[in-house]
């Protein structure tokens, strides 16, 4: 659904629901329609009060005898207008976790499906993958096991340049665009991240392309002797206000505590596994060995000719 005839679709929406019940009526990011109102200033005059106050209007209507069936789901639900979650609407609260093994496996075997995988390739081995080491179990972490740790840290500036590049190869940018001061703000940002960023600046692009087509369609059906040529692509680039407004929701999906906690982790299993760095041969070694072999009164020597005769180790 776009801005500007919002009310509008969202009436459609709810009356093909209607038509082909019974059905399931699914809201995916419902957080993009029904935030709280009263606080989108500047939004064009309030229009996303009025899609959530018509999305209420369309559920209150729903009659029970239609058995349509309205699922939302949002992984913000802070910001989710109370009103759409009372009785009768959107009532039933389900929170889904994190996958667990099983799951992980089910999900990885149902998004490589259709894909020819290798015979090498091992989907339990990738379920078992975890960024939380410091819930693993250390039997598992012993050596002949998983016994080389890998600790990845954030991406540095030259990294974060390296990410927006190739998360953009395919994306024509506008020449006003800098990357490279992208990478320079986004200190503590994850490849997730920078990715969102410049996926955000993308769609904006493309809803903006979306809405000049929607523009001259009315203009040419309002002015059919009007000459326009409606092959020409009105938004040919992504620009920097596609970033700065993308940059607007950037966050930061790993904060400093979970950084210190993956060091401290670290720290503690290399501490745990051996000395560490504080291994080293006596340096007086070779210095003692001389002396107690030549000194007066040393030990008994081997008889001559006995050292050749001694089983080889090596052999």
């Amino acid at each position: 659904m776009w801005f500007g005839e919002s009310e509008a679709n969202v009436r459609d929406v709810f009356d093909k629901a209607r038509a082909a019940a019974p059905c399931v009526l699914f809201f995916d990011e419902l957080d993009s329609i029904a935030k709280s109102r009263g606080g989108n200033v500047g939004d064009g005059g309030g229009a996303a009060d009025r899609v959530i106050n018509q999305v209420l209007t369309e559920m209150d209507g729903m009659s029970s005898k239609k058995n349509v069936f309205i699922i939302g789901a949002t992984n913000r639900p802070d910001i989710i207008d109370p009103a759409i979650l009372r009785p009768g609407r959107l009532d039933q609260l389900i929170y889904i976790p994190l996958p667990d093994e099983p799951s992980r496996i089910s999900i990885l075997k149902a998004t490589t499906r259709k894909s020819p995988l290798s015979e090498d390739v091992d989907l339990m081995y990738i379920a078992k993958a975890t960024n939380r080491p410091d819930i693993i179990d250390p039997a598992i972490l012993r050596p002949g096991r998983l016994d080389q740790l890998i600790y990845i840290p954030l991406p540095d500036e030259p990294s974060r340049i390296s990410i927006l590049k190739a998360t953009t190869r395919k994306s024509p940018l506008s020449e006003d665009v800098d990357l490279m001061y992208i990478a320079k703000v986004t200190k503590g940002f994850s490849g997730a991240d920078l990715t969102e960023i410049c996926q955000r600046a993308c769609k904006l692009a493309i809803r903006e392309s979306i809405e000049a087509d929607i523009r001259r369609e009315r203009e040419l059906r309002d002015n059919p002797d009007q000459e326009i040529d409606m092959e020409e692509d009105q938004v040919p680039e992504i620009r920097k206000e596609h970033f700065e407004e993308a940059m607007r929701f950037a966050r930061r999906s790993v904060t400093d505590s979970d950084i210190r906690k993956y060091e401290m982790f670290a720290q503690k299993l290399q501490t745990a596994r051996g000395f560490g760095q504080s291994f080293r041969f006596p340096q007086s070694q070779g210095a003692q060995g001389s002396s107690q072999g030549g000194g007066a009164g040393g030990g008994a020597s081997n008889p001559p000719g006995l050292e050749d005769k001694q089983d080889d180790l090596y052999s």
